[in-house]
């Protein structure tokens, strides 16, 4: 979520004060941006990530890929442990230098989702995978992650924008990624 989500420009106009008529007198009002003046405009300063778009999930690995070969002539389930613990943070592609609080909560809110700007996967997680005979059974343990598309906008206290695509990969949950081949 942007900081304000007050995009409307507010005017400051000098007020008169001890001024003969016709409004000789003014005395200008400073903006708060520093400012001043009868026409003076100033804007929150404001950062969001909008048009956001849902692009999939992928799995970050914390640690390598662990395999176990079925030699068997009946169907085998393999125990998988986690190997390692790692941390995963999010990852932001833009051609503007863009907030990561500030993608992730965007992205969070558009998409209904949990995601988090760090996710820690730690040891003591294990799962299981049944093969057949002759396949062999794979696990990757780590963060899933999000991947959205948007653009990110920036609106600044002198009412000038930028924006830019970005594409953002936000940790989502710890888990495994299980196949056999």
């Amino acid at each position: 979520m942007g900081v304000g989500r007050d995009r409307l420009a507010e005017q400051t106009v000098g007020m008169g004060f001890g001024g003969g008529p016709g409004g000789e007198g003014l005395d200008p009002v400073a903006s708060p941006s520093g400012k001043a003046g009868p026409d003076s405009t100033f804007c929150h300063y404001d950062e969001w990530y909008s048009s956001v778009s849902n692009q999939g999930k992928t799995m970050q690995a914390v640690g390598a890929t662990q395999a176990d070969y079925n030699g068997t002539g009946s169907d085998a389930t393999s125990t998988f442990s986690a190997q390692v613990s790692g941390t995963v943070t999010a990852s932001i592609s833009s051609s503007l230098s863009a907030d990561a609080n500030t993608v992730v909560a965007d992205a969070s809110m558009t998409m209904g989702a949990s995601l988090s700007v760090s996710l820690t996967a730690s040891l003591g997680n294990s799962t299981t995978v049944t093969a057949k005979p002759g396949q062999t059974a794979y696990a990757i343990y780590g963060v899933w992650r999000l991947r959205t598309y948007g653009t990110y906008n920036i609106q600044r206290e002198d009412c000038s924008t930028s924006s830019a695509a970005l594409t953002a990969w936000s940790p989502w949950y710890v888990g495994w990624q299980t196949w056999t081949s």
